[in-house]
């Protein structure tokens, strides 16, 4: 299989770092197919300890009608789990002035996967969380970023894309979560991706910025930033 995915062999570096630092991953859309089948891939290669957020009964039953396990997987229900009120609390204490929410509000949207997702890895129970875009939501980062704290220096929040052939592999690099960019946030998004590639997959970044006019054609301002 993986001889025959080139998007695995671009993904060798990565996943052989993941599998010398074992970190905890939080899956916002614990009961869906494809998030159970990809926690059963990331246990059982070693690649990371993989948390399901949904009911445990329901999950359970989902797994057995798709032929596998659990087994190595932990499951969190955000309804009922212990740290819904430290949580609760926490949102409360670190965001409530700024987003407006009084004690009773922190305390229902810390049960929403997201926002649940986000705190846990604001807490340290999880190094990371992964979220599906078809969550019903235009951008799922709205609802995190102003709980998950950026790295320092990082000005901007820029998607990334591996599109890996036979041939080669690229890296592209969005500006979805700010689809109005400056000149500047460009060029940062621009340097994370290269910082991506480089450090992630062991490749020698060289990079070009896309536009959609080619040799001038149309006048836009967007052209000009570019």
């Amino acid at each position: 299989a993986e001889l025959r995915s080139p998007a695995r062999r671009a993904a060798r570096p990565a996943f052989a770092a993941a599998k010398t630092s074992i970190r905890r991953l939080i899956l916002v859309d614990g009961e869906r197919s494809a998030v159970i089948k990809a926690a059963r891939t990331l246990a059982g290669e070693g690649l990371a300890v993989p948390i399901l957020l949904g009911d445990l009964f329901r999950l359970e039953a989902k797994a057995r009608t798709l032929g596998v396990t659990l087994k190595g997987i932990r499951v969190i229900n955000p309804q009922r789990d212990k740290w819904r009120a430290p949580y609760a609390k926490a949102l409360h204490e670190s965001l409530g002035r700024t987003l407006g929410l009084d004690s009773s509000a922190a305390k229902a949207l810390a049960t929403d996967p997201l926002t649940f997702a986000a705190l846990t890895v604001v807490q340290g129970e999880a190094h990371g969380l992964l979220a599906l875009r078809d969550r019903g939501e235009l951008n799922p980062l709205s609802s995190v970023v102003s709980i998950l704290s950026r790295r320092k220096g990082a000005r901007c929040l820029p998607g990334f894309h591996l599109v890996s052939t036979a041939e080669r592999t690229v890296v592209l690099t969005d500006t979805a979560s700010f689809p109005d960019p400056n000149s500047e946030q460009l060029a940062e998004a621009a340097l994370q991706g290269a910082e991506l590639a480089q450090t992630l997959l062991g490749l020698e970044p060289r990079v070009a910025l896309l536009a959609h006019s080619s040799y001038g054609a149309a006048r836009d301002r967007t052209l000009e930033r570019i």
